[in-house]
């Protein structure tokens, strides 16, 4: 099935990925990233790969960017969820994504950058197990043009934000169709208001749009 990637190219975006961790090689097939960064050897420090993001950041101003930080991951293994050793890498993934921000903002890419926050697993112990609630709930934070500030999701009844959406979201920000099989929504309920749509599941936000346009 296609990726986030594989659609933006195929819309004429620009894409790049900054990963911790090799396994993210298998979103690295020929056509779908114009510039990417996977680490020679693991683990990595969260401070490598937000500076390698942040170079390809400065440099090409891609569309579609994917960062992915392992260290909180490494030590919630290592000693244990919510260990002394994981909350100091939580503090150190904290300045990472700080300073990611920061480079987004001196870029000038700010007022037209959704950014969305989010992890693929919590925890307990040493691992993550199967229905444990501990290692089923994520974080899940977005900011941008257009997003409700201070606004807790986990207040609107019936809404239950999942890590597919993070997919649909991301679609729906830069202006591509949600394909109609896929499991995510469009987490609608981060706007400020209907208003700022141009539809309601498939439809891109009006406001955002491509960040650039694609890197030549």
């Amino acid at each position: 099935v296609p990726t986030v990637f594989d659609l933006a190219k195929r819309r004429g975006l620009s894409t790049a990925l900054a990963s911790g961790k090799m396994k993210f090689i298998t979103l690295t097939r020929p056509g779908a990233l114009d510039w990417s960064y996977l680490p020679p050897t693991e683990p990595v420090e969260d401070a490598l790969v937000a500076n390698e993001a942040i170079q390809i950041l400065r440099q090409h101003k891609p569309n579609l960017l994917l960062v992915h930080l392992p260290d909180v991951d490494t030590w919630g293994h290592e000693k244990g969820w919510g260990s002394p050793e994981q909350l100091a890498a939580v503090a150190r993934a904290d300045v990472a994504a700080g300073a990611l921000l920061a480079a987004v903002r001196d870029s000038g890419l700010e007022p037209s950058t959704l950014v969305i926050a989010t992890a693929d697993h919590g925890g307990a112990g040493l691992g993550h197990w199967g229905d444990d609630p501990r290692s089923r709930t994520i974080p899940w934070i977005a900011r941008g043009p257009g997003v409700r500030r201070n606004q807790d999701l986990t207040r609107y009844v019936g809404l239950t934000v999942r890590t597919e959406d993070t997919f649909a979201t991301a679609c729906a920000a830069l202006g591509i169709p949600i394909p109609g099989d896929s499991e995510g929504r469009f987490v609608e309920a981060i706007l400020e208001g209907r208003e700022l749509l141009r539809g309601v599941d498939d439809a891109p936000l009006t406001i955002t749009g491509p960040a650039t346009a694609p890197a030549r």
